[in-house]
């Protein structure tokens, strides 16, 4: 339900906004979860690295899944990123 909240506000936030306060909305809504990606991918493959009894067969899988997901937080969502920001410069 606070989900929902948030969403609400933040949608009608964003109609309410200039363009580039839409710029801002947007910039913030894909920087704060690719850092989020980045940081606990890098502390899950640096926890595994680092402590020598968690280099078990199950958290290597753990590990190659981080750095997989860690490849697409970096690649593929910048490049999302970079599209939706020439789509909103194209419009306004």
């Amino acid at each position: 339900m606070l989900t929902v909240k948030c969403v609400t506000i933040a949608w009608r936030a964003l109609h309410a906004a200039s363009s580039r306060e839409k710029k801002e909305i947007h910039l913030l809504d894909c920087v704060v979860p690719t850092f989020g990606h980045v940081v606990g991918n890098v502390l899950v493959v640096t926890a595994v690295v680092v402590v020598r009894r968690l280099r078990t067969p199950s958290n290597l899988l753990i590990v190659s899944l981080a750095i997989s997901d860690l490849l697409v937080a970096m690649l593929h969502v910048q490049t999302g990123l970079t599209n939706n920001f020439k789509q909103l410069s194209s419009v306004t």
